[in-house]
C-alpha cells in the first residue's frame, strides 16, 4: 500500500488492519509483517474520538506513550509536537468537555501521531461533524500526509469523500465484505470539488457501487 488509500462500504477494515478483529479467513501483511494484535506500528483515529474525559488534550495524546516506556519529559515533549502538527498547541490544556467536536478529532488524529506509526487507519473520523468542518479536516488529512508520508488508509462512505482525499479508492461491497472495484483518483492537489474532472470521479465510483444492487 503507498499513498492515501479509501475505502468505501467497508466491513470494518480499519479495525481488521489495526489488530482489533481477526480477519475472517487468510491474513493481513504490513510492510511485509503479519498483522497480530493491536501494535505501535499502527495509529488509530476512531469516529467517536474515544477520549478519557478527565484528561487534557496533551495528557490524552501523552497516554499511549506509556507503553513505550518514555520518561514524563518525552511523553509531554512527543505530545506537544503532534498537537502542533494538527493545529491545537493552544488547547493542550483544555478537557474534552471544552471541546468542539472537530476539535476532539484533532486531538484523537494527534494521538495516533505521537506513535509515529508506520500505519496511520483513520474509521469514518469527520462523520458525525458538520460538511464546513468536515472539509477542513479533509484538508488537515492531506497536509498531514504530505508532511509524515505515511500510509493512511481511510474509512468513508462518501464518494465526495473518497474522491477528494485519496490516490486510490477501495470499493467493497456489503456484509460479506468483497472488493468491489478499484480506482485511482489521477489529479492534482489541491483538488476542486466542483470541477468537471472531480465529478468524473464522484460518477466513477457511484457505478460502482450500484453494480448488481
Amino acid at each position: 500500500m503507498s499513498g492515501r488509500t479509501v475505502w468505501l462500504r467497508e466491513e470494518r477494515p480499519a479495525q481488521r488492519l489495526g489488530g482489533f478483529i481477526a480477519p475472517t479467513q487468510g491474513h493481513i501483511e504490513v510492510e511485509g509483517c503479519e498483522v497480530g494484535w493491536a501494535g505501535l506500528r499502527r495509529g488509530v483515529a476512531f469516529q467517536e474520538y474515544a477520549l478519557f474525559p478527565r484528561r487534557t488534550a496533551r495528557r490524552n495524546v501523552e497516554f499511549g506513550l506509556k507503553a513505550r516506556r518514555l520518561s514524563v519529559a518525552q511523553r509531554r515533549n512527543i505530545a506537544q509536537r503532534a498537537l502542533e502538527q494538527v493545529g491545537l498547541t493552544h488547547f493542550a490544556e483544555f478537557y474534552r468537555h471544552h471541546l468542539s467536536g472537530g476539535t476532539r478529532q484533532r486531538v484523537a488524529l494527534a494521538r495516533a501521531l505521537a506513535f509515529d506509526p508506520a500505519l496511520m487507519l483513520t474509521d469514518e473520523p469527520f462523520a458525525a461533524l458538520d460538511e464546513e468542518m468536515g472539509e477542513e479536516l479533509q484538508s488537515l488529512v492531506i497536509k498531514l500526509w504530505h508532511e509524515t508520508q505515511k500510509i493512511f488508509v481511510y474509512v468513508t462512505h462518501s464518494v465526495h469523500e473518497a474522491a477528494y482525499l485519496a490516490s486510490r479508492v477501495i470499493v467493497l461491497t456489503r456484509h460479506p465484505a468483497r472488493i468491489r472495484g478499484v480506482i485511482t483518483v489521477d489529479l492534482p492537489g489541491p483538488r476542486d470539488r466542483l470541477s468537471d474532472e472531480f465529478h468524473a470521479y464522484v460518477r466513477a465510483l457511484v457505478r460502482i457501487i450500484r453494480q448488481h444492487n
